[in-house]
């Protein structure tokens, strides 16, 4: 209790035991009320004691304001009392911070009590103090209260405007007092009174008649930051209210309007008050400025915003811009976006002051984190680009409209939804010309820009939507979410459209094609063509795969509308991609989703924007997609004309379902002419739709309904255009099942239409259905069914030359197309009769396909038997050609070697011997007849016509050989037709093809054959000169190889029939020396005949060996090149020519000689000897190596060489060295001497021929251990030879099988031909590591037989043995004789292949031939009298190992041929 009293007499000590314990606060700080009742008013209290007890009852009332209110509560009077005590307590203070704290004490109490009486009086007690001041100077604090109390009891200010009118009076007074302090308390309470609508309204009168002007005039000249922030928030609280508005600015509008005029002063305007705190350094005034214009043009921009314009505020505003207070570049942005809705904004060129700023804004805004500033910018700028005029450019350079784009595309590429959404906005306004006019057109920079706003749309439609099941809140969600990316991406597709817009219309300025500032040689990427290009791929890969994905989730009419409209302008824009880009659209399926829209949306008059979208996308894809058909000829003008008015009229006017638009084309009533274009139209659609595999509706469906359409035409008499009627045979051929065939009335139908169109491919379409369609149908086979096969082959790309490429054995995959066609083949083989029509009468390279297509049929369709209906129609047509034309067939028919290498191709299927039909016979009697009539120059018909003869001659049995024989030879024009082509084989220039002539020479060997075996009648005989056939043997032509194998052919069918043929007589070229006695027995050949005949058959030994092992590659036969069959497949002829020689051998040989006593053959069956001509009857022979010395071994079967005089001679190291022989020259014989034999106890090689020591003590060797000699010829019957080069030096390793040439001029290294020995190498010489290895034919020694130890080869090398006396004997068994071991490839002359492929003899054979060769190894000539060196010629590298149809063949087999002795 003490310290309770103790704390209350701090308060009042003389009063306080008075007072009762009920006024002390029960909480601490201990203050007793009625001490502070007391305290306050004392005069004798001093005022720092009165502001300390005031000081602690706010606190105590802050603190404690329930147990406050519940003290001062319990008495109102004492509450009454309190407040007006306060109230003249500061009316009383003067100093400011006492006045300030009793306006808080009396505002907390009022607000606190809310007692009835308590604000009634205060309100009363202000009035008073008001009405009884005789100045405003004290008013002051009065007002300040009053505007406080407002502030904190809003509802006092309609009571004050209501029950205190008066008080508004003052207020004026205060107004005019030239105290800002008073006129900003007075401003300030007006604020708070014009806060309240009610207030406002009934001081409205108030506000036009006089407080409008005063209050303009205080803003304008009010000097203290106090004042202008009140005046601005009693103008903000003005500006809310229309009314208000309209008074201000129509006092400015009066007050410009007196401009110049005089008025009465201190009259303003607030466009020019605000400019004015726009003019403030103070960024608070500056904000409140904006905000207040911003708050007036609210109301209504287009009334108000003209005073702003005009009083130049938006130069202002754009300098702000560049602030760097975010809240004052908000507040410009929202003041110039509202200014931007008056044109006289941009007529007055306020924006292209300010543009500059703008951007420059937007950079700098950018870099900031203010969402709502990014946003506020993005949208001041679309306003201004999107409402700039056309005629007043906005970018005056194109740097800055660069700086513009790079800030539009850094914006689009925020993070923030919001912002990227305005930035696609101003994306979309900034795409327009005007604004991209300036030259040069940065076409990098706007494709810049289109990536990174595509981009990002792409990024926002690929965002996962959340579909968690959190019930309806969580499907609005989904469904705003839905709708959110609709609108994005609708934004982005006018932003495209926008783009498209601006490359059309620049597409009709020069200037803007390309940048004319760059360089001539740099790279053309800035250019307009660049530009088109790149929206026609932006549109493939990103807004049609993000259009799609949306449509799954929702379709709006205005995204599609706008996505279609982007279509259609592609196609103007690159019109050179139109077709292609037409076709992805018809095959992606964008028919079916034009037509869906349509029916969903464009029913009746609703979407009509849509519906001419659709209509003239529609449009414009048809007519693409049928100026440029991929498996059909191009419509002509008038029928483009005709379906684009078809559908211009009729597709607007779809709006049905699928189901629907079957049910129209299906209706069989009479059809009118709107009916009847909406049924093309529909039919076109269903058509394209089709071929471009988007198959919407049933195939059965379809069909009915095209079928219907079809009979309905019919029924009205009407005539499709073209383009429908193909159109619907089309879809009939796609729709049509494989079991279902149509009615005989709708087949009537089609075939009616199509005999009134000129020519069948003015509706032709290349695809197998409908080829398939025609020939499938008898009707329409017989009358359009040589037509569609002509424009079948016409329209196949490929050539087929590669199915002629592959044999019989392989079978490659066909193409689709030929496939079809030989089903249809098998299923009607009748159809092969119109195939061989077409080769007969098309074009020479429509037939060649069919030809070819026959052909491989045939081969691939082995159990098919048409031979006999081609061959009969075949006849026909030679039988009407022969019979119409006479004695010129060939000028009438120039397909006729294609039809005759076709009967080639029904030969080959014979494999077995069959007899001759009289069909058969027919044929050889016309195809005799027909060449008959031919010339030798005609190759490309007598090729096939030989190949034919000469087949039906040897695949028959005997007695229809005889009978084929009896009816050619009877052919008396056939058989000159043959002399005249053999003698062109020595003709020089104009001589006929190499095949031709092989084949006339073995046509003539048959006949010859066939003529002595039947003993036929001769009508005609068949002269040869004989010398020329010797000199074509002896010097052939270059590349003759099988021309020579021919004539071998028919010398050898002469010489088995001992020249005593009654068909063939061989005359000689001229008159002749008599004959000698000896030359009887080889009539009619002399012995120089004889001799060079030999010489020349040994030359073509030697080359035909390349013929036989080095690779033959089967070639394909093109026009005029199956003829080489003939040749080809005598191959097995060359046997013949080998015999032949053995022939010529044998009318000159005598006795053999017998081996020596004791000799043992020799173990190398590869080892050569050579024999020599050198005279009638004398054989010079090359003998063998030397025996080896006293206590040597010899090999076994070794020839025991002629001893020589040498004492000691030692063995050759070489077992692989030769000899050489020479002729010196007639009866005369030099021997070249085998090698010295091995000293005593020398062991000798088996076999080993060694030579004679040279006396050269260190001759080097040649590198090349493989090199073979080289024979020439000296004269009749004389043959030089070249010996082998010299063995390798000491320890050199020689290459298997390697050819050596001519040794170079070397000091150490000489080849002695006069000498007759080869120079010895080093004695430690290895030996060759191919023991195998061979020459062909040559004059060397024999081959030297392997090492000991080393492996016999295991090819051994056939020789060619021939002795002056007897043979040696090989062993038992052998038959005695000339036995001739040829080496052939092995599968490369099979007889199957005769027709239609021919072997291809190597370029250029070896150079180690004897004499001439066949011609095309050139001799190498010889310096001096044969004393000098070797010639030097060229190294020939050996041709590849063959590829054959198993794999790649083997070298070679041993295939005897045993001559009998005669």
């Amino acid at each position: 209790m003490a310290v309770r009293d103790e704390e209350a007499v701090l308060l009042s000590k003389r009063a306080h035991y008075r007072h009762d314990p009920r006024w002390l606060l029960p909480a601490s700080p201990r203050l007793c009320l009625a001490c502070v009742l007391e305290l306050l008013p004392e005069p004798g209290v001093s005022l720092v004691r009165k502001k300390h007890v005031l000081s602690c009852f706010r606190d105590v009332l802050v603190r404690h304001t329930s147990l406050v209110m519940q003290l001062l509560a319990q008495d109102q009077r004492v509450c009454i009392h309190f407040t007006r005590m306060l109230f003249g307590l500061l009316c009383s203070v003067e100093e400011g911070s006492m006045g300030d704290l009793c306006i808080e004490v009396l505002i907390q109490l009022t607000t606190q009590l809310k007692l009835e009486q308590t604000i009634p009086c205060l309100l009363d007690e202000c009035h008073k103090e008001l009405c009884n001041m005789p100045s405003m100077r004290g008013s002051l604090a009065t007002l300040t209260l009053l505007g406080k109390l407002v502030d904190a009891i809003p509802a006092l200010a309609d009571k004050l405007v209501m029950e205190h009118r008066n008080l508004m009076e003052h207020l004026l007074r205060g107004l005019v007092y030239p105290s800002e302090g008073v006129q900003a308390s007075v401003c300030y309470l007006y604020g708070k009174l014009y806060s309240s609508p009610m207030a406002a309204e009934v001081l409205s009168g108030h506000f036009r008649e006089k407080l409008c002007p005063l209050f303009l005039s205080t803003l304008d000249g009010a000097q203290t930051k106090e004042l202008q922030i009140n005046c601005l928030g009693l103008l903000r609280q003005l500006l809310k209210y229309d009314l208000f508005v309209s008074m201000i600015m129509n006092k400015s509008a009066l007050v410009e309007s007196m401009d110049g005029v005089e008025g009465p002063p201190g009259q303003t305007t607030l466009p020019l008050v605000l400019k004015k705190l726009l003019l403030s350094r103070d960024e608070m005034l500056q904000v409140a400025s904006a905000h207040c214009i911003t708050a007036v043009l609210v109301h209504s921009p287009a009334k108000h915003a003209p005073a702003f314009i005009h009083a130049d505020i938006p130069e202002f505003l754009f300098e702000h811009l560049s602030a760097s207070s975010e809240v004052l570049i908000w507040s410009s942005y929202n003041c110039l976006i509202l200014l931007a809705e008056e044109p006289l904004f941009f007529s007055k060129c306020h924006t292209v002051y300010g543009i500059e700023s703008v951007v420059r804004s937007l950079q700098g805004s950018l870099r900031m984190n203010n969402t709502e500033l990014h946003k506020q910018g993005m949208l001041l700028f679309a306003e201004i680009l999107t409402r700039q005029p056309e005629e007043i450019k906005l970018f005056t350079s194109s740097a800055m409209c660069r700086d513009a784009g790079r800030a539009l595309q850094q914006a689009v590429s925020s993070p923030v939804l919001e912002v990227a959404a305005e930035a696609v906005k101003a994306i979309s306004a900034f795409l327009r010309k005007d604004h991209q006019s300036a030259p040069p057109v940065q076409y990098r920079e706007l494709r810049s820009l289109l990536e990174a706003m595509l981009s990002r749309c792409a990024d926002f439609s690929q965002t996962p939507l959340s579909r968690r099941s959190l019930g309806h809140a969580s499907s609005r969600d989904l469904e705003k979410a839905i709708l959110r990316r609709g609108q994005f991406l609708l934004s982005t597709l006018e932003g495209f459209r926008n783009a498209c817009r601006l490359a059309v219309e620049f597409q009709s300025e020069p200037s803007a094609q390309e940048n004319p500032f760059t360089a001539p040689s740099a790279e053309k990427e800035d250019t307009l063509e660049a530009f088109s290009e790149f929206l026609l791929s932006a549109c493939d890969s990103v807004c049609i795969p993000m259009v799609m994905r949306h449509l799954e989730q929702a379709t709006h009419p205005a995204l599609m509308e706008v996505f279609l409209s982007i279509l259609h302008s592609l196609f103007v824009i690159v019109p050179h991609m139109k077709e292609k880009f037409s076709k992805k659209l018809a095959a992606s399926s964008f028919i079916r989703l034009t037509l869906e829209l349509k029916a969903r949306f464009c029913s009746g008059l609703s979407h009509s924007a849509l519906n001419q979208v659709c209509s003239s996308f529609l449009y414009y894809l048809c007519i693409n997609l049928l100026s440029a058909p991929e498996n059909t000829g191009p419509p002509s003008q008038e029928e483009l004309a005709a379906v684009s008015e078809v559908l211009q009229h009729g597709l607007p006017q779809i709006s049905s379902s699928s189901p629907e638009s079957l049910a129209l084309l299906s209706d069989c009533q009479y059809v009118e002419g709107a009916a009847r274009q909406r049924q093309f139209c529909i039919l076109l659609l269903f058509y394209l739709a089709y071929i471009h595999e988007d198959r919407f509706v049933s195939k059965a469906d379809l069909s009915v309904a095209v079928q219907s359409f079809l009979l309905s035409l019919q029924a009205q008499g009407e005539r499709p255009p073209l383009v429908v009627l193909r159109a619907s045979i089309s879809l009939l051929a796609v729709c049509q099942d494989k079991d279902d065939a149509l009615d005989e009335a709708v087949v009537s139908a089609i075939r009616k239409f199509l005999e009134g169109i000129t020519d069948l491919h003015l509706i032709y379409t290349h695809h197998p259905l409908l080829l398939r369609f025609f020939l499938l149908y008898p009707e329409l086979m017989s009358r359009f069914g040589h037509r569609v096969l002509e424009l079948w082959f016409s329209w196949e790309e490929s050539s087929y030359e590669e199915l002629d490429d592959v044999p019989s054995a392989g079978q490659p995959t066909l193409p689709a197309s030929l496939a079809a066609l030989f089903h249809i083949l098998r299923s009607s083989p009748s159809i092969l009769l119109i195939l061989l029509d077409l080769i007969s009468s098309s074009p020479v390279d429509i037939a060649r396909k069919v030809l070819i297509v026959l052909r491989t049929f045939l081969r691939r369709n082995e159990d098919v038997h048409v031979g006999g209906l081609i061959r009969g129609h075949f006849l026909l047509i030679l039988q009407h050609l022969l019979v119409e034309y006479g004695d010129s067939p060939l000028e009438a028919l120039g397909n006729l070697p294609l039809l005759l290498s076709l009967l080639s191709v029904l030969q080959l299927r014979n494999e077995s011997e069959q007899e001759l039909d009289s069909m058969a016979m027919k044929l050889l009697h016309q195809v005799s007849k027909l060449c008959g009539k031919c010339s030798p120059t005609d190759m490309d018909i007598l090729q096939p016509s030989f190949n034919f003869l000469y087949w039906s001659l040897h695949q028959t049995t005997l007695g229809s050989q005889k009978r084929a024989a009896a009816v050619l030879l009877s052919s008396t024009a056939l058989i000159k037709l043959l002399e005249k082509t053999l003698a062109l084989t020595w003709a020089g220039e104009g001589s006929p093809r190499t095949t031709l002539l092989c084949s006339a020479w073995l046509l003539a060997a048959s006949f010859s054959a066939q003529q002595h075996d039947g003993s036929l009648q001769v009508h005609q005989t068949l002269s040869v000169e004989l010398d020329q056939v010797l000199k074509a043997l002896s010097f052939p032509k270059r590349k003759a190889t099988l021309l020579s194998a021919a004539i071998l052919r028919f010398l050898r069918t002469a010489l088995q029939q001992s020249f005593s043929s009654a068909l063939v007589t061989l005359v000689p070229s001229g008159a002749g020396p008599l004959q000698a006695p000896e030359d009887t027995v080889l009539a009619p050949l002399g012995t120089s005949q004889v001799l060079s005949l030999v010489i020349g058959l040994q030359n073509l030994l030697v080359q035909v060996r390349p013929l036989l092992s080095e690779p033959l590659v089967l070639e394909p036969v093109h026009p005029g090149q199956e003829q080489e069959g003939v040749a080809a497949s005598q191959s097995r002829d060359w046997f013949g020519t080998f015999r032949f020689i053995g022939h010529c051998f044998t009318r000159i040989q005598g006795p053999t000689a017998s081996p020596g006593p004791g000799a043992q053959a020799h173990p190398d069956p590869g080892a050569r000897g050579l024999a020599r001509t050198r005279g009638p009857g004398l054989t010079r022979i090359q003998g063998p190596a030397a025996s080896p010395g006293p206590g040597a071994q010899g090999s076994p079967g070794s020839r025991g060489p002629r001893p020589r005089p040498d004492p000691g001679p030692r063995a050759h190291p070489d077992p692989g060295a030769r000899g050489l022989a020479r002729t010196r020259g007639p009866g005369l014989t030099r021997i070249q001497g085998p090698a010295a034999s091995p000293g005593p106890g020398a062991q000798g090689s088996p076999g080993s021929r060694g030579p004679r020591p040279r006396p050269d003590p260190g001759p080097r060797a040649h590198p090349d251990p493989g090199a073979r000699g080289l024979a020439r010829t000296r004269g009749p019957g004389l043959t030089r030879i070249q010996g082998p080069a010299a063995s390798p030096g000491p320890g050199a390793q020689g290459s298997p099988g390697s050819r050596g040439t001519r040794p170079r001029p070397d000091p150490g290294f000489s080849l002695t031909r006069t000498q007759g020995r080869t120079a010895s190498p080093r004695p430690r010489i290895q030996p060759h590591p191919d023991p195998g290895a061979h020459g062909l034919a040559r004059t060397q020694g024999h081959v030297a037989s392997p090492g000991p130890g080393a492996q016999p080869h295991p090819d051994p090398v056939p020789s060619l043995t021939q002795t002056q006396g007897h043979a040696a004997s090989p062993g038992s068994g052998t038959q005695r004789g000339f036995v001739f071991l040829i080496p052939i490839p092995v599968g490369q002359f099979p007889l199957s292949n005769s027709f239609g492929h021919f072997l291809r003899v190597p370029g250029q054979p070896p150079q180690n031939s004897l004499g001439g060769g066949l011609g095309e190894a050139p001799v190498c000539p010889v310096r001096g009298g044969g004393l000098g060196e070797a010639p030097v010629c060229p190294r020939v590298k050996p041709s590849p190992q063959p590829e054959t149809a198993g794999g790649t063949a083997p070298s070679t087999f041993q295939a005897a041929i045993v001559s009998p002795e005669p």
